[in-house]
């Protein structure tokens, strides 16, 4: 089920992101009150408070290091709480494919939405963690 709600909204995300270059907050708040929903039902809220605790260390410490679109910390967090742990999967997975096309398009400064890569991590890596960790 969780499989199949983060798909959805990733796919929304990835499309508006590259389009209008931009993650509705409306999108944001709705996955993450149907992820807390969603562990609040099934008895394991944990993942859905370890999910975003994890994302947020995880973003406060690559914000450090890099530049990242407060939409993206948004969404980032909304993942947290719908995959919990297996969040930090997809938020890294995303992270990688961006810096690997960012240094194939030879370009120091570049603008990349990051919601489309988030799917294609998502797919690659997180209908494997999802089954795991949910």
């Amino acid at each position: 089920m969780v499989f199949a709600i983060s798909l959805i909204v990733l796919l929304y995300a990835a499309y508006t992101d590259l389009t209008k270059r931009i993650i509705p907050n409306w999108l944001v708040l709705t996955a993450l009150l149907v992820g807390f929903g969603y562990h609040l039902y099934r008895g394991s809220i944990i993942y859905a408070i370890a999910g975003v605790m994890l994302t947020v260390v995880l973003l406060i410490i690559l914000k450090l290091f890099m530049s990242l679109g407060e939409g993206d910390i948004k969404f980032s967090l909304a993942l947290g709480a719908l995959l919990g742990p297996a969040a930090i999967l997809v938020v890294l997975g995303s992270l990688v494919l961006a810096v690997i096309v960012g240094l194939l398009c030879r370009q120091r400064e570049i603008s990349v939405p990051l919601a489309p890569y988030m799917l294609i991590a998502f797919s690659l890596i997180g209908g494997v963690s999802v089954a795991f960790f949910c």
